[in-house]
Parts: C-alpha cells; structure tokens; sequence
C-alpha cells in the first residue's frame, strides 16, 4: 500500500489516517463488526446518534422516510401555491405543521434538490423550476432580432389592447417586498394594472414618479397596498398613502386600501407571528399586537385577494371581450408577417 508524501517528504495526517483504515479494511475490520450487530443494534445506535446531533443544537437527521414525507408534502404545498417563493413556501409548510419556522435551510435545500435532479434522493427533480421565483435578481439584456419578420412574431405575441384606458378610475397596487413580485404579477398583468414594488420604506423619488401619473386625474384612483403587518411595514403604508396623495395634489380622489396583511387574516388564517425585536418607545408603540410577514399569506390567497379587488373595476365579462378584441389585433400583425 502506497503512502502520498508532499514536496517535503512528509506524511501528513489525512494520509495516515487514510493508511490506518485502508490496514483495517484489508485486515476484515469493519467487515466482522458489522457482521456481529443485529439489525434492532444498528438502529438503536441511528437513535442515540440522532438524539446525540440534536443535544448538541444540531437538527436531527431525518431518516429516509420521514424525508420522503416531508418532502411529499412540500411537493404538494408548492405545486398549489406556484408560482411562489422558498420563503413563501417555508411559511405554508410552517402553516400546516410540516416544519418549524427556524426550518429555512431544510426547505431550501428541500426545494434545490427536488428542482435539480442531481443526486439519488427522494422526489429528486420532481419540482420545475417554473414553480419557484425569485424577482430579486435580474438579467439587463438588449432585445435584437435576426430578422425584421422575427420581431413581427414577437410583437404577435406579445400585443395587448390596454384595458385601462377607457376605464371609470384609476388603479395602483403597491408592494412591500420584491420577492414577492412574481406571486402578484400574473394577475396585475391579466387586468393591466401597475405593480409598484417599493421594498419596505418607499423613497420619495419612487413616490413622485407614481404621483406623476395622478396629477390632474379626474377619475377616482384605487391604491391597494401589500405589506407586513408590523411596526415598519404599517408606518410605510401610511408613508405612501399620505405622499401619494400630497404629491398628487389637490382634486386627485384617491382611496387607499392596506388589503394584507390585516389583524383580520392573522387570526382567520391563523398566520405564524414572529418576534417585533422593538425597544423603547417603538415597542410601546407597537405594543403586543402580532407581528406577521406578507409571505405568511399563501400565495393562492394573495392572489385571490387581489383579483377580488381588481374584478370590481373590470368585471370578467368586460375583461373577456377586450381580450378578445386583442386576439383579433394579434391576426392582423400575423398576417404581415
């Protein structure tokens, strides 16, 4: 048996270690312990071996069926709400008691292996990548085509008639977090609304860019916000609500509306709560009222509770024949082609 030495001539520790169980191998070692243990031994020793990681703070390995259930039901949560995001996921998993909120990591790295099919594991690659968003990452990219009949296509499919313009008000939706994006976009695309992301505190700038398209507005204007039911994400609702509508100017009859998360739907829902980490004169303030992430609601609910909100001001009837005429709009541009 072959002994590595480095440039130096010496033997390091791994080497000798890797010699010493090599020698243990060829002498029948592990071989004849294993031999001598019953099946009900190795399992009691997985026991104390689990019991041992989790006394020294460390989450207990799971065995192959419980990961293969837990995995299960992740897979069942995500196929329901998708698309959504891993923290999306974690909170609905939360929700219905597959996992603990300290659990991020064991569905984040649920949620890779399920979508990526590299390893011999449970539910392995069963997931598409579809399902999962992530909104807070970009790729800028000029768009080109080869041929002038190729962004023909492009415009064939990508045409839309705007729904809004002949419409009796204004709408706006604002949203506190950007991860969660993707989960309201399909429907703010679907009813030609604006999704305006302001990532907590929205900025003035941000603010005045939005105001800009109100002023002189005589139609009614519906805002709709979604944000954190805590301390910082009440005070930025209110922030937006008040600079919209100073920016704005005078005449501009604007309703706002914070649709979630609500005292309301925390105790409906039964959402997870989490600690406000407030001191002073903001815990006060605060005082013992849940405090509740946006990404607690499941995705399907936050979804529906927009639509709710958007079906009034373009009931589906409306929203079908528009469409229709657009379709109608999408032949005409084919046939140029």
């Amino acid at each position: 048996m072959a002994i590595m030495k480095d440039a130096a001539g010496q033997v390091s520790q791994s080497e000798r270690n890797r010699a010493d169980y090599l020698r243990r191998k060829a002498a029948g070692y592990y071989s004849d312990k294993l031999a001598t243990k019953t099946q009900a031994e190795r399992d009691a020793e997985a026991v104390v071996k689990r019991a041992k990681r989790h006394a020294n703070g460390a989450t207990a390995r799971a065995t192959i069926a419980e990961l293969t259930e837990r995995r299960q039901a992740i897979f069942n949560i995500t196929e329901q709400q998708q698309p959504a995001t891993v923290r999306g996921i974690l909170y609905q998993c939360e929700v219905n008691g597959v996992v603990s909120k300290s659990d991020y990591k064991i569905v984040q790295t649920d949620l890779k292996v399920m979508r990526q099919n590299k390893v011999k594991s449970p539910l392995a690659g069963t997931v598409p990548y579809s399902w999962i968003v992530d909104t807070s990452r970009s790729v800028d990219h000029p768009m080109t085509f080869q041929h002038a009949r190729h962004a023909l296509d492009w415009l064939a499919d990508v045409y839309r008639p705007s729904l809004s313009d002949d419409a009796d008000c204004v709408v706006q939706v604002w949203l506190e977090k950007d991860a969660l994006r993707g989960v309201l976009s399909p429907v703010t695309n679907e009813y030609d609304v604006p999704l305006l992301v302001a990532r907590g505190f929205s900025s003035l700038s941000f603010i005045h860019e939005a105001a800009q398209t109100l002023i002189g507005e005589r139609r009614p204007v519906y805002v709709y916000h979604f944000g954190d039911h805590d301390y910082y994400g009440r005070k930025a609702s209110a922030a937006i609500a008040d600079t919209l509508r100073d920016l704005a100017g005078e005449g501009v009859d604007i309703h706002f509306e914070s649709v979630a998360v609500t005292p309301e739907q925390i105790t409906k829902w039964n959402l997870p709560t989490r600690p406000h980490g407030l001191e002073g004169k903001k815990a006060r303030e605060w005082d013992d009222r849940p405090t509740v992430e946006l990404d607690a609601i499941a995705p399907n609910k936050l979804r529906a509770l927009l639509k709710s909100r958007l079906s009034k001001h373009l009931p589906d009837k409306r929203l079908k024949a528009l469409k229709a005429a657009g379709e109608a709009d999408r032949e005409l541009i084919r046939s140029l082609v």
